[in-house]
């Protein structure tokens, strides 16, 4: 069996000013944190796991630490052998 994991944050502006505005949910918010990344959108980092008899293998091949991840966003390669 093959699953996909999909973690993610996405800031979506409109249900952040719900959230702001409701007292029982705004407390849980660091607005200065928020405000800082807004217009950032947001990210998702996807994995493919294989289920297999005896544990899983992830059949992502990305980069996953920040510089790995500018490196080849400025072009340079990526070698995405396991």
């Amino acid at each position: 069996m093959v699953v996909t994991v999909e973690p993610g944050i996405y800031f979506n502006s409109a249900l952040i000013g719900k959230a702001r505005n409701d007292p029982g949910l705004s407390k849980y918010l660091q607005m200065e944190e928020i405000d800082r990344f807004r217009t950032f959108g947001g990210i998702r980092l996807e994995d493919d796991i294989v289920i297999t008899s005896d544990g899983y293998e992830n059949l992502t091949r990305v980069p996953r630490n920040v510089s790995d991840i500018e490196n080849v966003m400025a072009g340079a390669a990526w070698d995405s052998t396991p």
